[in-house]
This record gives C-alpha cells, structure tokens and sequence, in this order.
C-alpha cells in the first residue's frame, strides 16, 4: 500500500494516472496512480546524493501532507510539472505530468 493512500482515501481524493521521470536517472514511466508514481520517485530521489536543503524539499513535495492534492491541484492548474536540482554539476529536472491513456497503454511514455 503506497504512503500516500491512506491519507487519500480518507478524503476521498480521486488519484490519476501519470508519467514521471528524473531525467538522467529513470525513464518516463506511466503508473496508474499519481501516489505510487510519487513513492517510486521518493524511492530513487533519497538515494541520489543532493544536498540537505534540496532533499528535504524534495521529501516535502513527495511525501508531505496532502502531497497528492497538491500535486493534482498543481497539474489542473499549471499543466505538467518539471523541478530542477543539480546532479553531478548537471541540472536535471524530475518531471510528472498527466497520462494520455491512449498514448501510454503499454507503460511507458512515448
């Protein structure tokens, strides 16, 4: 069961299907939930070696209080989001944004 879905649930917050990727590290994957698309991304972003200030953001985005809401909120009002942090001197940018579902039947994003 993902860390965000019982806090979801609870409110009856409806979850969507979504592509994420942190470039240079995984590729755009499609998961039928945005709360288990935000665990996997929480699962590969606490092992990469950020600095403090940007992984405790980072935690906060992904795992927070009504970090699913905010997300879905933010999608619905601004559209696809991308977050940059600097990896090894390179910017890189962690990107989550809604799933086409006729684009992305066989889970992965184009």
């Amino acid at each position: 069961m993902s860390a965000n879905q019982p806090a979801e649930e609870a409110r009856g917050v409806v979850d969507i299907p979504v592509v994420v990727e942190i470039e240079g590290v995984t590729p755009p994957t499609v998961f039928g939930r945005l709360s288990v698309s935000m665990d996997a991304l929480w699962a590969s972003v606490r092992h990469l070696p950020l600095d403090d200030f940007t992984m405790l953001a980072y935690q906060l985005f992904l795992t927070g209080p009504q970090a699913v809401e905010n997300v879905i909120r933010l999608l619905e009002s601004v559209g696809p989001l991308s977050l940059g942090f600097t990896l090894s001197g390179e910017t890189r940018q962690l990107k989550i944004s809604r799933a086409n579902s006729t684009a992305h039947r066989d889970g992965r994003a184009p």
